[in-house]
């Protein structure tokens, strides 16, 4: 089992140390939330938690639900222009009556603050890729002429990924919800590394690998018939597998780690340009 906790506990660490040699104290990440989501709330208080951990100041701003979508496209400008603020962060999901804004509030957020790394522009790399190419670094090394299967093709995760493994000259084979399962099966064991993210339960169970010495990353999140957390892959690989992320304690406590780190890289650029 890859042990994503102490990947991640490394990266907060270093950002820890990088912010100590930060003379002003003032700078802080500004969370924007709406409430009206469960999930929103869990991924809300990891953050501040995770902000505090490495010295970071953090401010939450909590919209009672239905709040207009002028209310929080309001808030976004406000920290635009605040100096102190280095990076904003719209939480999402957005509450239903809100989705149809979500793109334009999205594109408000000023490119040198968009720590999440969602605008194309954007001089940060999107942190759930950034999460997963760190992971195969530190677990299998270069991705240099292997071939690399990414079962997802979503345009937060899947999209952006293809782009950063075919820079890194890694042979890339997307898979998506019209690849059989047969052609899965044999994508999947001639592959050196796997990357889910279809948020479906069980799109690789344990009787279609053969190969152990695959690397898989599982970056699917979703709930079981029982309500539990669970990923993209059966939980049966996790005893099977060498080098296999679980869910929940996986990518995304690299992917919170990796947030921090392009905070703290918002905070360096400020200083360098003083």
């Amino acid at each position: 089992m890859i042990d994503c906790k102490k990947i991640a506990q490394d990266i907060k660490d270093d950002c820890k140390k990088r912010l100590a040699k930060i003379e002003n104290k003032d700078y802080y990440l500004k969370i924007i939330q709406v409430e009206g989501d469960e999930a929103s709330n869990a991924y809300t208080k990891g953050k501040k938690k995770d902000c505090e951990e490495i010295g970071l100041k953090c401010k939450h701003v909590l919209l009672p639900n239905k709040s207009k979508w002028y209310h929080v496209d309001g808030s976004i400008v406000e920290s635009g222009i605040d100096d102190n603020c280095i990076g904003i962060i719209l939480q999402l999901p957005l509450p239903t009556y809100l989705k149809e804004h979500e793109s334009y509030l999205l594109q408000q957020i000023p490119k040198h603050k968009d720590v999440d790394g969602f605008k194309e522009d954007s001089p940060f790399q999107p942190c759930t890729p950034k999460a997963i190419m760190h992971i195969i670094h530190k677990e299998y090394g270069s991705v240099d002429g292997k071939v690399v299967t990414v079962v997802g093709r979503g345009k937060l995760v899947g999209r952006p990924l293809i782009k950063m493994l075919d820079k890194e000259n890694a042979t890339v084979i997307c898979c998506n919800s019209h690849t059989t399962k047969e052609n899965l099966e044999k994508i999947l064991n001639n592959s050196d590394v796997v990357i889910t993210a279809t948020g479906q339960p069980n799109t690789i169970l344990k009787d279609m690998v053969t190969n152990k010495n695959i690397v898989i990353i599982d970056t699917g999140i979703t709930k079981d018939e029982n309500g539990k957390l669970c990923g993209d892959c059966d939980k049966e690989l996790y005893n099977y597998m060498d080098k296999i992320t679980s869910v929940p304690k996986g990518v995304g406590l690299v992917t919170r780690a990796m947030l921090m780190q392009n905070c703290v890289e918002a905070i360096e650029n400020i200083e360098k340009e003083k």
